[in-house]
């Protein structure tokens, strides 16, 4: 382990009795060297900085090594981000030089509390910790290189630190030295990828970052948030290009998820790599085009929604246009066609729009010069209108603060209106100062949706707000009776319940889908079991063990059934075989040693069943 006095053990007073290496070595059974020095850099050459260390260590002697410096880089010295990362990879150059086998896994630095909010704090280098988070994470993806990211499930918080930390700024206790080794463990057998922490979550949102001493006026940089509640969200750990980005939205069609964004459009299958599909048509007729957004049409057609003006106009007279959408080429040039109503403002810009009960729903803001930009809520029965405004509290909600980029979120009967607010003075509170601080969300109270509640900032788990800009979500479509492979694996041991509640329930609507091709082509359908879930199950426990057993016989019924539902309506794959129901594992118990393993194996051959699904059907002609 390469690392600076957290990998040495210090806990601010002095050195642990069992550091990381300890438990590490305890939880997998193998022998972990100790190699972290106090005060160490990622730049220097001193003997506890990165590079000296690696020349110290013999590490042809390690299949493996751990790396986590860059809190001194932030806290210590003035070092530009810049140099920091081209040191970084420098020292990567030569472990790999020493050993071109060696298997590296990078270690995010650990939130610093010196401030309270240190993450969002600058520092002397001109970066924040969450920017050099995000920059080390960036280094470590794009050469292969798993990392972990304390900030996904943060094991020091807001609410602990000061118990937490030995020195109440940055240095672990003893027993949280114990937690950290024990996360380390787990994660280091089986490292998620972005697209496997992607798909983990419930919630997805695509999002900018500004910072204008870095990136201009109206610089931005991608994000992807994700969360469990949609309420408090983490910045997926990604590769994210490094190009303007303002204004995203994102669809997902199968295996790609596409990125479309005011100037651009791109697509990515894993978070790490970026397609630029160079899309340039739109500057023909507009002098400038903002905020693209995926929707989608009542016969489900995907299109894009977006706000422009005529080459001889200015930023206060945008109007809104719809184009259709080509997932190999992107919004289909000749098909824009501008949407009429009875719109209260000569600027529209930000539209938002959901198909919802029969109706279009078009949220949106104003863009007037020298007048408070608003929220504003119109419907219609075509998405190109007429739009008819609808009433509703909102402007009493967002009282002096200008507001834009709303988005409309629709969870069963849940809803909420995600948007930019920003205020001017302190009486604004947290979007002061134009600071644009975070997104924020309102709580809808009725059906109709003229009723909203007080503005919420978002945030991540330790409160501190969410520092993005228009977020949108993710709209998912999947190819004409095409059945969805993928399924969650099981990354964390203590959150079995997650995996097993998201992968049953992604399950049920898979047979469902299944049963729904075949009823299509006139065959027998197959008499699937519906899989238990129990969102209320919080801890390991005997509940937890009855989900696995009920769930997992379950799903073998199912497989069993399905395997003999297809040989009695003769579907076969292209080679004439038929499919063979897998072994489904269950556990004995819920030992962290063996349930994780057999459950991740069960979801594997479940993927595996699911592709050959695919596969079977296309030959058969039940779907393209």
């Amino acid at each position: 382990m390469l690392g600076d006095s957290i990998t040495e053990g210090w806990d601010g007073y002095r050195d642990v009795l069992h550091p990381l290496a300890y438990w590490i070595s305890q939880r997998l059974g193998i022998k972990v060297d100790n190699h972290g020095h106090g005060g160490g850099r990622i730049v220097g050459n001193r003997d506890n900085d990165l590079m000296p260390n690696i020349n110290a260590a013999d590490l042809t002697q390690y299949d493996s090594c751990t790396i986590a410096y860059g809190i001194n880089d932030f806290d210590d010295i003035s070092v530009d981000l810049d140099t920091i990362i081209t040191t970084l990879n420098n020292c990567l150059d030569a472990i790999y030089k020493q050993n071109p086998n060696i298997n590296v896994y990078g270690i995010t630095p650990l939130p610093a509390w010196q401030n309270v909010d240190n993450q969002n704090t600058v520092k002397g280098g001109g970066f924040t910790e969450n920017e050099l988070i995000d920059a080390e994470i960036d280094t470590y993806l794009k050469r292969g290189i798993p990392v972990l990211d304390w900030r996904l499930n943060p094991i020091i918080t807001r609410d602990n630190y000061l118990t937490a930390l030995g020195d109440g700024q940055i240095h672990p206790s003893e027993s949280t030295y114990e937690l950290l080794g024990k996360r380390i463990a787990e994660w280091i057998v089986n490292p998620p990828t972005p697209l496997q922490l992607w798909q983990s979550a419930k919630y997805h949102m695509a999002a900018h970052k500004e910072r204008q001493s870095w990136w201009g006026q109206w610089g931005g940089r991608l994000r992807f948030i994700i969360s469990d509640d949609a309420e408090n969200w983490h910045q997926l750990p990604a590769a994210y290009p490094d190009t303007q980005i303002r204004d995203p939205s994102m669809l997902q069609i199968d295996d790609e998820y596409y990125i479309i964004y005011t100037d651009g459009l791109c697509r990515t299958s894993d978070f790490i790599h970026f397609e630029d599909m160079n899309w340039t048509w739109w500057n023909k007729t507009h002098n400038n085009l903002w905020a693209p957004e995926f929707f989608k049409a009542a016969n489900g057609e995907i299109k894009v929604i977006y706000s422009a003006n005529a080459k001889d106009s200015d930023l206060f007279h945008m109007q809104l246009f719809v184009a259709d959408f080509d997932h190999e080429t992107g919004p289909v040039e000749g098909t824009e066609q501008q949407i009429t109503g009875d719109f209260s403002s000569t600027g529209l810009i930000d539209p938002n729009l959901t198909y919802l009960n029969g109706k279009y729903h078009l949220f949106y803001g104003t863009n007037t010069a020298g007048v408070q930009h608003f929220i504003e809520h119109m419907t219609a029965d075509n998405y190109l209108g007429p739009y008819t405004e609808q009433p509703s509290n909102f402007p009493q909600v967002q009282g002096t603060l200008q507001a834009e980029a709303p988005e409309l979120f629709v969870d069963g009967s849940r809803k909420l209106l995600f948007t930019d607010p920003y205020g001017q003075d302190e009486a604004d509170g947290p979007w002061q100062n134009f600071g644009r601080n975070g997104e924020a969300y309102s709580v809808i109270n009725n059906s109709d949706m003229t009723n909203f509640g007080e503005l919420n900032l978002l945030s991540h788990i330790d409160e501190q707000p969410f520092m993005i800009r228009h977020a949108g979500f993710v709209i998912q479509l999947h190819a004409d009776g095409y059945v969805p492979t993928w399924l969650f694996e099981l990354q964390n041991a203590f959150k079995i319940n997650d995996s097993l509640n998201v992968n049953f329930e992604q399950l049920n609507q898979r047979f469902s889908k299944i049963n729904q091709i075949l009823a299509d082509n006139g065959m027998q359908l197959a008499s699937f079991e519906m899989l238990p879930v129990d969102s209320s199950i919080k801890s390991l426990g005997r509940k937890t063990y009855l989900l696995v057993q009920h769930g997992l016989a379950g799903l073998q019924w199912n497989l069993t059934e399905l395997a003999r539902c297809l040989k009695a309506n003769r579907l076969a794959d292209i080679d004439g075989e038929f499919l063979v129901a897998p072994t489904i594992g269950i556990p004995k118990g819920l030992l962290l040693n063996t349930y994780a393993s057999i459950i991740n194996q069960n979801w594997t051959n479940t993927t595996t069943v699911l592709v050959k699904i695919n596969e079977i059907f296309k030959a058969d002609g039940l779907i393209d």
